[in-house]
């Protein structure tokens, strides 16, 4: 499970099986370094997931779902299985105004590459199509525990033990901020 700040609170000693690569920050180029590092065929699936940050290297659609093309041709290297989860939505004015665009183009990729495709705006967005700041914090960036909680179950993390409520995140005692 490889992805930026947004899954940096989801504690992989919660999870059966899995390990937690979260680059803060991450560019889709930091993503593809991360999985060109791991070993071929250790894992069953490789699941990423980003944020805005991963289309800030440059303000050219093209180039950006290019680079998410070679990041999921590397993670098909290193998988039987690749999941993606569309770059999720956030409420800060930096992110550029293309998203949409990309993550059509992505989801059209992930067809034709045999991966699955997550579109996380199903669980991250109101029926109006507003963010769910429910699940964020106040940055509107990053997501809360519970707004973690919900992207971890959607993408099928199993937890180490099943319990209710579906908790895999940090400790949350004490744990009080806003980035």
């Amino acid at each position: 499970f490889i992805g930026s700040s947004i899954i940096r609170d989801i504690d992989q000693t919660k999870l059966l099986n899995t390990e937690i690569k979260c680059l803060s920050a991450a560019k889709i180029s930091d993503l593809t370094r991360e999985v060109a590092q791991l070993t071929n065929n250790k894992y069953q699936n490789v699941v990423l997931v980003g944020a805005g940050n991963v289309c800030s290297d440059t303000k050219d659609a093209t180039i950006v779902i290019n680079s998410f093309k070679n990041l999921i041709s590397a993670a098909k290297l290193k998988a039987a299985s690749v999941k993606v989860a569309s770059i999720c939505p956030r409420g800060d004015p930096e992110i550029p105004d293309y998203i949409d665009n990309v993550d059509t183009a992505v989801q059209g990729m992930c067809l034709d590459l045999s991966c699955t495709y997550w579109d996380s705006t199903d669980i991250l967005k109101l029926y109006d199509g507003a963010i769910n700041e429910g699940f964020y914090l106040e940055d509107l960036v990053h997501l809360t525990y519970k707004g973690q909680n919900k992207v971890a179950k959607k993408l099928e993390l199993r937890p180490a033990q099943t319990k209710i409520p579906y908790n895999v995140v940090t400790n949350q005692q004490n744990r009080h901020r806003t980035s």
